[in-house]
């Protein structure tokens, strides 16, 4: 499973997956928040949005 793992999950997602670290995506939103106060830049805006709990996915049979 370790061989296939980083091929099926999703690029962006990086906690839990053998050689990714949840603190990339921490650097990269402090990267992009550090960049929207500048004056000669356009107005923007970062919306995240968590449609469902992880738990919520699990087949608790299975578990």
């Amino acid at each position: 499973m370790h061989g296939v793992m980083g091929k099926l999950v999703n690029p962006s997602q990086n906690a839990f997956v053998p050689g990714r670290r949840i603190s990339y995506n921490i650097l990269l939103s402090q990267e992009l928040f550090s960049c929207y106060n500048r004056r000669n830049v356009p107005p923007r805006c970062a919306l995240k949005v968590d449609l469902r709990k992880a738990y919520d996915t699990l087949e608790w049979d299975f578990v």
